[in-house]
């Protein structure tokens, strides 16, 4: 469920992050009984750019390196001439699929 802030329209009451489904009716301002509209609290998740825990690479080199963030690591690899390849190999028989990094 997103989670909205709902702001009166006559009195600007606010109730801040509220968690309300997507189709949820409007309801009354509590203090002056005026329509309340709702607002973005934040916008969408996006994944960061940094790892929480510092990403260690012992295969790369024949040094351990230790990187902190995603665009870091992508550089080193391109410096290389390397490239994470993410490649859906299918089992037979199914739909299903375990997913593999390889190293190219």
């Amino acid at each position: 469920m997103p989670i909205f802030d709902r702001v009166c329209l006559a009195c600007g009451w606010t109730k801040a992050d509220n968690l309300e489904k997507y189709d949820a009716l409007a309801f009354p301002c509590p203090s002056c009984e005026g329509p309340t509209v709702r607002e973005w609290t934040r916008p969408p998740a996006m994944i960061p750019d940094t790892f929480t825990t510092p990403l260690v690479d012992n295969v790369m080199d024949k040094y351990t390196q230790v990187f902190h963030s995603r665009s870091e690591h992508k550089a080193a690899m391109r410096a290389r001439g390397y490239m994470i390849r993410d490649e859906h190999i299918g089992v037979p028989g199914s739909d299903k699929s375990p997913q593999s990094k390889r190293w190219y």
